[in-house]
């Protein structure tokens, strides 16, 4: 149990998952650099990394904090206001309807960080939830 190449060994599966994160790393590096322009963190609006933290499932710590802690907490993470923070978690986890901060421009911007193979379940809910907002404006043009 002392190799570090033998089953059983703790750094066996470390260094295998090390492996695997530097090869993931790798393949997003290669597939932005060829063909997907992804925003820095800065071109993102508050609104939407919020929704970035919501279907990567950070916001789902919070849950048990009231909600003027947990916007503390965000808002010291992204270097934002916290009553702003306050007011655009309000709106994100329950039902999706269009509003300030799920709108459809908003799930656009935030597409395209999410890689197609990785976050595969991330892109269908996001897909799902835009076909609500879409369906959701159809019906109000109607």
């Amino acid at each position: 149990m002392g190799s570090k190449s033998e089953p059983g060994s703790i750094f066996y599966n470390s260094s295998a998952r090390k492996k695997e994160i530097e090869d993931n790393l790798k393949e997003l590096l290669e597939d932005q650099k060829n063909n997907k322009k992804i925003p820095s963190e800065k071109e993102f609006t508050l609104k939407q990394q919020i929704l970035i933290m919501h279907y990567f499932g950070i916001l789902k710590l919070f849950k048990d904090l009231p909600k003027t802690k947990s916007a503390k907490i965000i808002a010291c993470m992204l270097n934002r206001s916290e009553k702003n923070v306050k007011d655009a978690i309000t709106y994100v986890g329950g039902k999706v309807a269009e509003n300030d901060v799920h709108s459809i421009a908003n799930l656009e911007a935030i597409l395209p960080i999410f890689d197609n193979e990785l976050h595969k379940e991330i892109i269908e809910h996001i897909n799902q939830d835009l076909l609500k907002l879409d369906n959701q404006y159809q019906f109000k043009k109607m």
